[in-house]
């Protein structure tokens, strides 16, 4: 009796690991046709996935990142995509440097994450998570002047992007750093 429960249980685990390991290919395929399409929308290169495997070097599997690059582009203009899209590989290495300063500041993923909803929300909060402090004033004037603009006259979309411009450059000081 035994030795049929021992047969009966090997079965059922074998037809688990068959079950999961189906759903996550099918996972890994939306995935991917998602993480095509969106970056598409964006306008941006189709190289961003050897970029961010490049900057991630080996931490984190494709989907993963994929699905990480897809959460920061969700919902953007075409023009802030794009220069999301293209920044998304050096705020990766910013949240892979904040992470070995100080490794209790969180995870890389989770840095990953407070930079790009950060920049998205408009919110320098989130972007301390990562131990690097940004004024959003001080950015959009910085911003405004580059363009020719008032501050006043930026869009929200032009705020985003004056946040994204400040972001790299203070997490460029940070990556120095740490060399």
């Amino acid at each position: 009796l035994y030795l049929v429960q021992v047969a009966i249980r090997g079965v059922i685990d074998a037809f688990k690991f068959v079950f999961d390991f189906g759903r996550l290919g099918a996972e890994v395929i939306q995935t991917t046709k998602s993480f095509e399409a969106m970056t598409l929308s964006v306008g941006s290169n189709s190289d961003l996935l050897n970029k961010l495997r490049t900057a991630a070097r080996g931490t984190a599997s494709d989907l993963e990142l994929m699905q990480a690059a897809q959460t920061a582009l969700i919902g953007l203009t075409p023009k802030l995509g794009n220069e999301m899209a293209n920044a998304l590989p050096h705020i990766l290495e910013i949240a892979k440097a904040a992470n070995a300063v100080n490794p209790s500041l969180g995870t890389t993923a989770f840095l990953f994450e407070s930079l790009t909803v950060g920049i998205k929300r408009l919110s320098p909060r989130l972007i301390d998570n990562t131990g690097l402090q940004l004024k959003l004033g001080k950015a959009t004037e910085d911003y405004a002047k580059s363009v020719g603009k008032s501050v006043d006259s930026l869009t929200a979309e032009e705020r985003q992007i004056a946040l994204l411009n400040a972001t790299m450059a203070a997490g460029d000081v940070l990556i120095n750093q740490i060399g």
